[in-house]
């Protein structure tokens, strides 16, 4: 409520808006499941070649987790990214981190 109020008073999405709308295309271009878990923060790095803000992507299955990393802050991610993303992804019994 708080970032929707904030996108009529500033015309800028917040956070929480640039969080759901990453779930959205994460959700559509990886065919999840409605009920599978797809969490997005926004992390800072301090490790040398390391963005100083990345976006990390977080898909929960039963017996795995997916995580991926992107080096741009949320604001940022196009759908370009995400369909990135999708093409290096494996099914999820196969554990796997993709750094982008």
């Amino acid at each position: 409520m708080i970032s929707s109020i904030f996108e009529r008073l500033t015309g800028q999405t917040g956070p929480d808006s640039a969080s759901s709308r990453i779930r959205a295309m994460v959700r559509a271009e990886f065919a999840l499941p409605d009920d599978t878990v797809v969490v997005v923060n926004e992390l800072e790095c301090s490790e040398p070649g390391c963005a100083p803000i990345h976006t990390a992507i977080f898909v929960f299955w039963p017996e795995s987790v997916e995580n991926y990393k992107l080096q741009r802050p949320m604001a940022e991610v196009e759908a370009s990214d995400i369909q990135a993303l999708a093409l290096t992804r494996r099914q999820p019994n196969q554990k796997r981190s993709t750094t982008e």
